[in-house]
Parts: structure tokens; C-alpha cells; sequence
């Protein structure tokens, strides 16, 4: 059994079985293992529009943002895969309701969207695709939910690695896998992308990858799943990705630590040395507030992301409130407001903020950012804080991939995106999580509700000189 300490949901009766799976929790499998490949898989190279080009790179932007409608096609299929399974009230039982208000926050900002067709058509994306995995994850149960994830990350690490040997090797079939010579970026010449589309995508993946290797590996002692954690690893430094590589071992440790404490009933003493250890960072920063201000005050640092947000700053004062919409900001052709505030050239060819709590600030506001971060953040640190011991090891693992989309999110747009390839398994694991709150609180509600007769009877404590 893959995690033996992972309740199992109720199963829906009437419908035929093969090998303990129902009918609809093989088809929510497959549609969950195709959405993931939807996303993360790209085994074809597109060089980026030289920054000479303007018409050529304002039209690169919009079709990254977008996609091809073939994929489109198949969201829309899996959605009626999943809603004829599920219905309505499964659909959102994965989805929390701060997350609903937040989503429903970005739909209703369309009202005001620069480009309103664009912003209803994106965040009607976004909606579709968190309500697929959500279901999906719903029907199959936590169990038969990191099965689907495990063999997916693995046959993605496997044939990464098969396609990055090939491109080493010369075999022109392969070249993908690797980023070309010609990149305008130098710094991403070389690096391994494997069957994804960006090496920092390739990064974030393989973090994940080595969470749920890791957690696999503890609870069956397999040397397979051993060996692909060690995979995952190698291949997460091949992509040199900086802030996944930074990030790593700090989110294998915290949730090694994670899951020792759920263990032992000890969340409230992790999560208070958690505070603990964020208080202190915020006096060292408040200490370092001019050291601070002057690395933020260079354009160039963070891989020029400071540029990014310096000039983002700009539109946000104006429109601090609302924002500009939902998906109406960047990538809507030359409608867009970083044509008339960017502080550098380099930034029209920017595809996103390069940080999710930027993406969501200028796009839907202060009221769409405190409503994310309610959703997303808060929200879920109340759910993990409050996990039984039993589910320990699901807990730790969805802590960890959580917590890495939480950070990650500082330097890069993953942040309640539509189909963004790292941002999916945060989904998962925030699903998964409020599954098995959901299900733990309906079992409470049961036992309360049963009648006294029905209540198991504890049997009396014998006096001292007859116990065993």
C-alpha cells in the first residue's frame, strides 16, 4: 500500500470495478495523468522573438499565453469527462471556499479588464482546470491520487533523461532537451529542459519530483523510489535552475521535520518555531533595510526582475484596488500598459511579473491579492496545522509542495495561474489536503449524530488488583 496512513474516500456505489478501481476513477486517472501532460510536456523548441522585433515578439507572447487550441479541446473534454462523474457537489468539495471567493474574484474582474474578451476567456480557463483536478482528485482519494502523480513524475524523469543522453550524443531528434546555443539569454545555454518547455519549468518539476520520491521512499523502503529521488536530483542540477536548486533541501527538510511532528502530535511547537524563524527574518530584515534598498534599487538584480517590478509599481499605484484584470496585463498585445511604464527594453518582452504576488497585485488588485493569499496561503497553513497523526506522511508531502509553490512565487508567476506546469501539483496538494479535512470533519459529524445506543461503549476499568 502506498501510504497506509491515507484515509480512503467514500466509493460510489453501482458501478463496476477492475482491480479495486471503479469505472469513473479510471477515467478521472487518465484525466488527470492527460492534463498533466497537457501542461508540463513540450518536446519542441521554439527560440525566443529577438527583442529587435517588436510585431514578432508581442505576437510569441500571445501565443505562449494562450496556447494552441488543441489543448483547449481537451480541457474542455476533460471537464465533461469529470463533471459526469462527479457532479456539482464533488466538482467543489476538493475546492475550499476562500479559493472559490478568490476565483470568483478573478472572473467578476473582467468587468474592468483592459481586454475583457481576453481576460474572461482566461480565467474561465483557469476555473475549468482547477475544477478538473479538483474533482479528479476527489474521486480517486488521496491514495490513487499520488499513484497517478508518481507514475507520471517518473516516466516524466525517465524519458528527460533518455532525451538529454540523446542531445548529448549529437541525435538531432533530441536537441529539445536541451536550451541551444542561439538562446538570446546565454545563461540558459546548455542547461537540461528534459520533455518541458523551460529549464527553470524543468527545475520546479524536478523539486516536486524529489518530494514525492522522497515520501514514496519512506513509506515503501523501495530502492526504485530511491533511485528516482536521486534522479530527480541529478537532473534538478543538470537544469541549473537557481531558485529551485536554492529551495531544494530546505523544502525536503522542513518537511522531514513536517512529518516527524504530525507523527508525534508536535504540529503546534513546528508551526510556532515556524513563526519563530520568520519573526527573526523579519528583524534581520528591518536591520538590513538600507542594504535592502539598495539591492532593489538596481534593475539588473534577480536576473532583472528587478526592472520588472519596478516598473509594475508604477501601474499599481494608479490602480491599486481593482487592477487591470484577470489575464489582461501582460501578453494582450500592444493594449498593455508595460509599453508606456517599463524602465528597461528588456521587459517588453516579458511574458508575466515574474512573481506570483506581483501577477496577482496589478492584475486583480489588493482585493484579489488579499483573497489569494487567503485561498492559498493562509488557508491551507490552518489545514496542515491542523492534520491528524494517521495522515502524517500525506500531510508532510503535500506540506512540501506546497510550501515550495509558496516560495517559489517570490521570483516566479505560478501564483493562481491558469495552466502553469509548477503551480499544478500546488493544486494538487491544496486538493488533496481540504479531501481529507472535508472528510475528517463529515466523520466528526456522523459519530455526533449517531445515537447513544449506537455509540461504541468503552468497557469499565477494572479495579488495580485485576488488571492484567
Amino acid at each position: 500500500m502506498t501510504f497506509a496512513d491515507v484515509v480512503s474516500l467514500p466509493q460510489r456505489a453501482g458501478r463496476s470495478t477492475i482491480k479495486g478501481m471503479q469505472l469513473s476513477q479510471w477515467i478521472c486517472a487518465a484525466v488527470l495523468f492527460g492534463c498533466m501532460t497537457l501542461i508540463l510536456v513540450k518536446i519542441t523548441y521554439l527560440a525566443a522573438a529577438p527583442a529587435s522585433d517588436p510585431d514578432q515578439n508581442v505576437a510569441a507572447l500571445l501565443e505562449a499565453a494562450d496556447g494552441d487550441d488543441s489543448k483547449k479541446f481537451f480541457y474542455i473534454l476533460f471537464f465533461t469527462s469529470v463533471f459526469m462523474f462527479s457532479g456539482w457537489q464533488k466538482m467543489f468539495d476538493s475546492i475550499s471556499i476562500p479559493y472559490r471567493l478568490a476565483a470568483g474574484w478573478s472572473i467578476l474582474s473582467c468587468l474592468w479588464a483592459i481586454d475583457p474578451g481576453i481576460s474572461i476567456r482566461r480565467s474561465l480557463s483557469m476555473v475549468m482546470i482547477l475544477l478538473v483536478i479538483g474533482s479528479s482528485v476527489r474521486i480517486l482519494g488521496p491514495k490513487r491520487t499520488l499513484q497517478v502523480v508518481y507514475w507520471f513524475m517518473a516516466i516524466v524523469l525517465v524519458t528527460s533523461f533518455v532525451a538529454v543522453v540523446g542531445a548529448m550524443a549529437g541525435i538531432t531528434v533530441f536537441s529539445f532537451a536541451l536550451h541551444p546555443a542561439d538562446e538570446v539569454d546565454t545563461s540558459l545555454i546548455g542547461a537540461w529542459r528534459g520533455v518541458m518547455m523551460h529549464k527553470n519549468v524543468a527545475g520546479a518539476v524536478m523539486t516536486h519530483a524529489s518530494v514525492v520520491f522522497l515520501h514514496f521512499a519512506l513509506n515503501r523502503k523501495s530502492k526504485i523510489d530511491w533511485l528516482l529521488f536521486i534522479g530527480s536530483i541529478i537532473f534538478l542540477v543538470g537544469t541549473k535552475s537557481k531558485t529551485s536548486l536554492a529551495l531544494d533541501g530546505f523544502i525536503l527538510g522542513v518537511g522531514l521535520l513536517y512529518r516527524m511532528a504530525a507523527q508525534k502530535r508536535g504540529l503546534k511547537l513546528f508551526f510556532a518555531s515556524v513563526l519563530c524563524f520568520l519573526g527573526a527574518g523579519a528583524v534581520i530584515c528591518f536591520a538590513l533595510w538600507d542594504q535592502i534598498t539598495i539591492f532593489f534599487s538596481d534593475p539588473a538584480n534577480i536576473s532583472g526582475r528587478v526592472a520588472i517590478w519596478t516598473s509594475l509599481l508604477t501601474y499599481i499605484k494608479g490602480h491599486l484596488w481593482l487592477g487591470s484584470g484577470y489575464g489582461s496585463f501582460w501578453a494582450i498585445g500592444y493594449n498593455s500598459p508595460i509599453y508606456a511604464i517599463a524602465i528597461e527594453p528588456f521587459v517588453y518582452g516579458v511574458g508575466h511579473s515574474h512573481s506570483g504576488y506581483f501577477e496577482i497585485l496589478v492584475t486583480c488588485g489588493i482585493v484579489g491579492l488579499v483573497l489569494a493569499l487567503y485561498a492559498l496561503v493562509f488557508w491551507p497553513f490552518y489545514r496542515f496545522l491542523s492534520i491528524e497523526p494517521r495522515d502524517a506522511s500525506l500531510g508532510a508531502l503535500c506540506m512540501s509542495l506546497w510550501l515550495f509553490g509558496v516560495l517559489q512565487n517570490f521570483t516566479e508567476s505560478q501564483f493562481f495561474a491558469a495552466d502553469k506546469q509548477s503551480w499544478m501539483f500546488v493544486v494538487i496538494a491544496i486538493c488533496l489536503v481540504q479531501n481529507v479535512a472535508v472528510d475528517r470533519e463529515r466523520e466528526r459529524k456522523r459519530r455526533r449524530e449517531l445515537p447513544r445506543w449506537l455509540m461504541p461503549q468503552s468497557r469499565p476499568m477494572l479495579p488495580a488488583r485485576e488488571r492484567v
